[in-house]
């Protein structure tokens, strides 16, 4: 699965490649939500790179608030049997807490703010790990001017 457009430019190697973004050796290619449309963004332009995380913890409230009223029906004399299945949906809002949490990775140049899609956790590092190891690639790379003289 290429991107076509990075694909179609000569002399670039594609470093990383997923659901967020391609990452080649000279810019990134970001795209939209549906797929339709794709940004291009030089890696020499881009002066930060942040990451934005998406969570819902009301999940997570309602995990910790289960397990207390699990633990208060284990310890209780008229909690029963409750306590097994209280915990059992405790862990169940705990799991979808985990599996809720999403990311998104910021590109900002100059006068810009660039945003990729949300997508997983591990997606936002490995895009943030590609891209800042080929923005140190660029900079100790000798500048053409250099070789000129």
């Amino acid at each position: 699965m290429t991107d076509p457009v990075a694909s179609a430019l000569s002399r670039e190697h594609i470093l990383l490649e997923n659901a967020l973004a391609t990452v080649a050796t000279q810019f990134v290619v970001l795209r939209d939500s549906d797929g339709h449309s794709r940004s291009i963004l030089s890696l020499s332009r881009i002066r930060s790179i942040s990451t934005v995380k998406l969570s819902r913890p009301g999940l997570l409230v309602l995990s910790a608030a289960a397990f207390l009223i699990s633990a208060g029906a284990h310890t209780s004399k008229d909690g029963g049997a409750a306590a097994l299945p209280i915990a059992l949906v405790a862990v169940l809002l705990l799991i979808g807490f985990v599996g809720s949490r999403r990311a998104a990775v910021c590109f900002t140049s100059d006068e810009e703010t660039f945003q990729t899609t949300f997508g997983t956790l591990s997606e936002a590092s490995a895009v943030i790990t590609a891209a800042r190891a080929a923005i140190n690639r660029i900079k100790e790379e000798p500048s053409s001017e250099s070789l000129a003289s």
